[in-house]
């Protein structure tokens, strides 16, 4: 799954979209049961209990073994780094994902369930960049350099640092794989 296009990609601090190389064979019948039984204190809904976080799935004997071959594999590939897994969705499609926003840590992001939208953006102003509550930025102040739908197997690699935004089409859920570290992912892969 990590070939040399997906390294030369992490080396570079560039996105970079690929398609899961196995079946993922889930449904909503198993993520449910999977939702309910999450520990609280490693969970997160917002007030009208459509969106959800699912914090801490590296920790969870329960979690789907496609998860725990991703996290393995991930951990072979940036051993001196700490990799966690999240589980982020909605269970209507007007449960909207965070605004445009960039994450502290690299990212690698599956679609499992649902359909949605993602799209990569480069700002226009460098003070998007120096804007300590950066989910507050507004779509003009920046440009779109990718934008994809995706469905369940597709892939896509964020560097830290990158504004992207998540747009949900149908009831969805996708695990955000984090690969955290000080260490500049180019000088570790």
């Amino acid at each position: 799954m990590f070939d040399d296009k997906f390294l030369d990609a992490v080396r570079a601090r560039k996105h970079y979209r690929i398609d899961y190389p196995g079946d993922i064979d889930y449904s909503w019948d198993e993520f449910l049961p999977f939702l309910d039984s999450h520990p609280r204190d490693k969970m997160t809904m917002d007030g009208n209990k459509i969106k959800f976080n699912l914090l801490a799935l590296e920790a969870r004997g329960s979690t789907p073994q496609f998860v725990k071959d991703i996290i393995v594999q991930l951990k072979r590939t940036f051993p001196k780094n700490n990799i966690s897994a999240h589980a982020f969705g909605g269970l209507t499609r007007e449960s909207k994902s965070f605004k445009i926003h960039r994450d502290e840590m690299d990212v690698f992001y599956l679609q499992v369930l649902g359909e949605i939208e993602w799209s990569v953006w480069e700002p226009n102003n460098i003070d998007w960049y120096n804007d300590k509550n950066y989910q507050n930025l507004s779509s003009n102040d920046g440009k779109i350099i990718f934008t994809e739908r995706f469905t369940c197997g597709k892939m896509i690699w964020i560097p830290r640092g990158t504004y992207h935004l998540v747009q949900p089409y149908t009831s969805r859920m996708g695990i955000s794989f984090g690969v955290e570290s000080k260490i500049d992912p180019s000088t570790y892969v």
